[in-house]
């Protein structure tokens, strides 16, 4: 039967769910009704709690418009990466699960979609839409230090890690 893990009234949603690897948490993007405000159950932005709906904690505010995929889970289980933003101003932001804080390892314009982490979780891929209507695949470290093209240019398309 199925379970509502998280019920936090009328004023908040709670969406775009992911496993952690280990599968003993689920990040969640919760978007609320009544933006500016911060009612019990708040704030808007990136969450994870216990995979039984338990110990619901934020990861880091944002008001999630634009958030069209899950965040997506680093395969050690420490970091997430999201995409958030509208249309041509997207980003994709990593952020330690634990503590921390948020680090854009984009920064540059375009729509980004398909995260895919390496499986030693020292790097991601994404791809990005410019302006020209051209998918390009990025590589970058968590840390924001290092994002440049993947492939040479004129290659373009989607990239997924393999394990």
């Amino acid at each position: 039967d199925p379970v509502n893990l998280t019920n936090n009234g009328e004023n908040w949603e709670d969406y775009h769910p992911a496993w952690s690897p280990d599968g003993e948490a689920i990040a969640f993007y919760r978007g609320g009704s009544l933006f500016g405000e911060d009612p019990e159950g708040g704030p808007a932005g990136l969450w994870v709690m216990d995979a039984d709906g338990e110990d619901q904690r934020l990861v880091t505010a944002f008001e999630p418009f634009g958030v069209f995929d899950a965040p997506a889970w680093s395969p050690n289980g420490r970091y997430l990466a999201y995409v958030t933003g509208i249309e041509e101003e997207q980003d994709v932001w990593v952020v330690p699960v634990g503590d921390g804080e948020p680090v854009n390892v984009s920064n540059l314009p375009g729509e980004k979609r398909a995260i895919s982490w390496s499986p030693d979780s020292k790097a991601l891929i994404f791809t990005n839409d410019d302006e020209e209507d051209e998918l390009s695949v990025y590589i970058a470290l968590p840390d924001g230090s290092d994002t440049h093209p993947l492939l040479s240019e004129g290659r373009y398309g989607y990239g997924d890690w393999s394990p």
